[in-house]
């Protein structure tokens, strides 16, 4: 249910998604982001708000989640991404942070 601010997509005027990425081992990272760069199966896709409802198949490469003025960074082989009302869940077989994030 929307307020007129954007509903619970939006939080300080910025316009956000709520984001998952886990693997069979782990749940690398859960919670709200900015934008997602992945690795599809054919080349690279960025995601931002209110995208299009959609489900690709991972290959395999960097994933980028820009969350908080941080890009937080994860090696992902091989899965699926699934973009559906704002909610982004990325689940790949094997998943390994890049590092901590960095300010830019």
């Amino acid at each position: 249910m929307s307020d007129g601010t954007g509903g619970a997509g939006s939080r300080g005027g910025g316009k956000t998604m709520e984001v998952s990425v886990i693997s069979p081992t782990t749940a690398a990272f859960e919670g709200t982001g900015e934008s997602v760069v992945a690795p599809a199966h054919d080349g690279k896709i960025g995601i931002l708000h209110d995208h299009a409802p959609m489900t690709v198949l991972l290959g395999e490469g960097e994933l980028a989640v820009r969350s908080d003025g941080e890009t937080r960074r994860f090696h992902v082989s091989r899965g699926f991404l699934q973009v559906v009302d704002n909610e982004v869940s990325v689940l790949a077989e094997r998943v390994e942070a890049i590092d901590q994030g960095e300010t830019e």
